[in-house]
This record gives structure tokens, sequence and C-alpha cells, in this order.
């Protein structure tokens, strides 16, 4: 049904109901296009029709001219891109995340708790809203295939921190991308403009937007820094000597203990089982829902079954060979839910609790298995790569290890039925770094220079990991980087008015309402069943 007909047959509707005012469906029906104000300024929408038989004049005088009234609105907002957004956003974010449950909270509810509890939240949960504007606007990006790489996907200051990776002198803290579920092949501006973008939705989180000329500087910096960094003349030694809060964060992941990063999602004086909710700061980050026999058993399967690219058994590497040993490690198990999660906020992932008695120095130690469906490039029908599964979850493995040039320490793939885990060990070593320590211009362009800088070694390191003449699509990227600069600069302006939109969009959408409320009610009731199980 086309909006006009939308439009009209709300209003045929609320004729028929005498207590509805004329002001109040225009209003809510045209989204925002006429103000209620405005409407009652006209005097044949002064009084609400409590009688219509008093008012049998005035009500055949006003149906032509309010149909009139809604299909010209209808048109002009067909014409203008910026008023039709994209009119029903919850449909199109459902519509992306098919696999996610109306009817379960930690599904499509706890995704829109999430995306609705800001708009730099949004931001970094809405990956396939920007790959879906991406398609209608930055097509001549997708057909330079010869600027194409491994990208990242989705790169926010919350996606850069430390992983710990392994080598022929062991283990080691590194710094760079982290979280690679978006990896995809495709071209190089992508993760720069991504970037780009989340810098302005930081800014105006921190009530610091940036005006033009200060947006000017930012992108400037974190293209500058970029081809430096691809050009291979940044080190993360460097980025350390630089930055404070890299050089912090490094050392809070060297000095991290596994047993003591455990104990925060255990109940109180108990290390065989996970408490129901974590609390930090005295408010619920992370609920662990116990699964039933048959979840529990598919989980310890798909750990055993987990490899890393080489096809090494993942538990190898914690010392647990075999299956009757890891049988005995395996203390608890439980879906998770990190209520601070964006991007995979709805997937399904679970924890698995290892006993420290048999895993030894390592315990008690935690492994993390992650649902990686396709890519949000891919969903939304801009990039192409692996639609889901295994395969997948491999290629997401893969990520970590072509955008590092390291290998990244216990982290492999498996499956569950038709769904592909990401597996890997969750403690100390994995931080991120916090938006919030990136305020005002100054922070901003710190975190642009960050960014560029980061975004740029990874890039140079997937083309070194890969086959072919990349360093003629380093230079290609190099020729490309002064345009991109300028079309990042204008592009990045509309998308962010084309995703703020939406947001706005979402927030007052009452089906996106019901879900969070669903949503809010489960963190409720998890909180106090946690209350009332450490009594």
């Amino acid at each position: 049904m086309r909006s006009a007909d939308k439009l009209s047959a709300a209003v045929f509707g609320g004729l028929a109901d005498t207590h509805y005012h004329f002001g109040a469906i225009i209003s809510s029906d045209m989204a925002g296009r006429m103000q209620l104000n405005q409407i009652d300024e006209l005097p044949m929408f002064a009084t609400p029709l409590r009688n219509r038989h008093r008012h049998k004049v005035r009500f055949r005088l006003v149906l032509p001219l309010l149909f009139a009234l809604v299909c010209a609105c209808a048109e002009e907002g067909g014409a203008d891109d910026k008023q039709n957004v994209s009119a029903d956003v919850f449909s199109r974010i459902a519509d992306l995340h098919t696999r996610l449950s109306h009817e379960n909270a930690v599904e499509l509810p706890m995704k829109m708790r999430s995306l609705l509890s800001g708009e730099f939240q949004f931001y970094r949960g809405s990956a396939d809203l920007y790959y879906d504007w991406c398609a209608k606007h930055a097509s001549d990006w997708a057909d330079d295939k010869a600027a194409f790489l491994r990208l990242h996907g989705d790169i926010h200051i919350g996606n850069i921190g430390t992983l710990r990776t392994i080598g022929p002198g062991g283990t080691a803290i590194g710094f760079g991308l982290v979280d690679f579920d978006e990896t995809v092949e495709g071209p190089f501006q992508l993760d720069l403009l991504r970037g780009a973008v989340s810098l302005r939705f930081a800014a105006r989180d921190h009530d610091h937007p940036l005006a033009d000329e200060s947006w000017h500087r930012v992108v400037a910096a974190m293209c500058d820094a970029y081809a430096e960094a691809i050009s291979g003349k940044v080190s993360v030694a460097r980025l350390e000597a630089e930055h404070k809060s890299i050089r912090a964060l490094m050392d809070e992941a060297s000095s991290g203990k596994p047993w003591k990063h455990a104990k925060k999602y255990l109940m109180k004086k108990r290390d065989d089982k996970f408490a129901r909710v974590r609390l930090k700061k005295k408010k619920p980050s992370d609920i662990m829902d116990p699964v039933d026999a048959n979840t529990r058993s598919e989980v310890i399967n798909a750990l055993w079954d987990a490899r890393d690219l080489r096809g090494k058994r993942l538990v190898d590497s914690i010392g647990l060979s075999d299956r009757d040993r890891l049988d005995a490690a395996v203390r608890d198990v439980a879906r998770w839910t990190r209520l601070g999660s964006a991007g995979s906020q709805g997937l399904s992932k679970f924890l698995v609790l290892l006993d420290r008695k048999v895993i030894g120095e390592h315990g008690p130690f935690i492994i993390e298995l992650k649902e990686e469906p396709a890519p949000a490039a891919e969903r939304a029908g801009y990039l192409a790569a692996s639609k889901g599964g295994k395969t997948r979850a491999r290629d997401v493995v893969e990520g970590h290890e072509r955008l590092w040039m390291q290998s990244p320490w216990c982290v492999g793939y498996s499956a569950i039925g038709d769904k592909g885990f990401l597996v890997r060990s969750k403690g100390p070593w994995a931080e991120e770094l916090d938006e919030d320590d990136f305020k005002g211009m100054a922070g901003a362009m710190r975190a642009a220079k960050i960014i560029g800088s980061s975004v740029g070694m990874a890039h140079r390191a997937g083309l070194r990991s890969a086959t072919g003449n990349n360093q003629a699509v380093v230079q290609t990227i190099q020729d490309r980087l002064a345009k991109a600069a300028a079309e990042i600069e204008q592009r990045g302006k509309l998308l962010d008015d084309h995703l703020r939109a939406q947001f706005n969009n979402l927030k007052n959408d009452p089906r996106a309402a019901k879900l969070v409320q669903q949503a809010d009610a489960y963190v409720v009731e998890s909180a106090l069943r946690n209350e009332s199980s450490n009594r």
C-alpha cells in the first residue's frame, strides 16, 4: 500500500471514532511532516468532533480537504530523499536480522533495546543500515575492484584494542583492530567512512558536535594517518609512545589475571557456577542464563570440535587434549547476553566455565562461543561474502589473523546445527578503547589519528598476508586517497543525517517501544533472580 493510501486509511478509520482529534491523527501518521500546532491553527481543526451530528457540515467540508492534504504531503515526502528516510526502519531492521526472534527477549527485543539506548550505540549496532545506505550512495566504490582489500567492516573507537597473540616467542599482548564479525573483501574507503562518521556520533554524545571546519580537520587527520600506516611507516610501538590511552590499555591488558577476570562472572563464594547477572557500578552489565541439558551438550560438542586455521583442535592450547579431560573440566554453561553489546546483540552467545583444578594455571577459565551470521555488507546486498554457518565463522577467524599478521591465541571456529560460531578464550587481555576518553575537539583529533593508523596497519597486514601484487594495491589506494578524503567528508555528513533520522524514526515507533519493554522486563527479572540466588 502506498504511503498516501495508508495515511488516508488511518484518517478514514479515525473518523469512525467520535473522540479522535483530526490534528492528532495527522500529526502521528505524518511522522513529523506537519506539527500538531500547525494543524490546529486551521479553524476547521480547532474543535474535537465529540458529536458527529452537531458538526455534520464541518465533517463534510473537512473530509475532502483532509484527504487532499494527506495525498499532497505523501507525494512531497516521496520526492524528497531526506523526508522519505526509510519510513519503516523497524521493518528494515527486522528484515536484515531474520534470525532474531520477536518473541525471545534476548534476541530482537534486546537488539532494539541496545539500538535505542542512545545515538552512538545506535550507530555501533547498525552496520547493516550503514551498508544499506552505501549500496545506494557509494556504489562507485563497490565498482572499483582495484581498491579492494580485506576490510574490518565495522570501524569505531570501541573496536580498537588489545588481543593475545602467539608466535615463536610465546604469547604476547598486541594492539590493533578487534571484533571482526563484519570482515569482508571490499573497497578501502568503507572502513574509513565508517570510522569517520563514528566520530561525529561520539562528538555529539559528548555535547561537542563537529562543525564543518572541525569535521574537515578530523577527516584530514584520519586519512593522513591512514596514508602513513598503509605505507608501512607506523608501528604499534610508535602508537604507544604517542598516545597515553594506548599505553594505559596495553598495561591493563598485560597485568590482568585470568582467574580474577573469570570471577567477575561467577556466583559469590563459588567458582563452579555462573552468576545470573554480573553487576558493574551496581548496574546489570551481563546476564548468564542457565541452559538445558541438550544445549549444554551441543555447546560442549562444539567446543570439542573447534579448530584454528591450521586445523588444530582449539582446546589443545589449554591442555585439554582428550574428550574425557574436557568433560571433566566443564563446570557450567550459560547463554550470555552482554547488555553493552551493539552489533552482535541478539545473536546466540555462550560461555563455558572450565575448572582450574583440571586445566591448572589457566583457570578458572572462560571460553566464549559467538554466533557468526553473514556479514552486514552481505545482508544489505552491497558486497558478496560467505552466507553464514561454519564457513562464515572461519572467515571471521581468518580476519583476526590476516588483519594482525599474527596468530591470535586460542581463537577458532565451530558450529551448532546450521549456525557457525567463533570460539575464543575470554580473559583480561581483550580490552577496548573507550569513546569517553576522547572528549572535545582535541579528543576527536586523537581518536581520528588512532583510527586512521589502526585501519592503515590492518589493511597493510591484510595485503601482505594475501597473494598477488599487493604493492600495486597500496599504490592504487594512495592514488585515490585525496579524492576519497573529499568524498568521506561529503558523504559522511549525508550518512550522519540519514542515520540520525532513522534513529529518531525508530525511537518513535511503538513496535520498537514494545520490544524494548519486553527486554527491560527480562533484565529486571534476571536481576531479581540473581539477588534471590545470592541470599
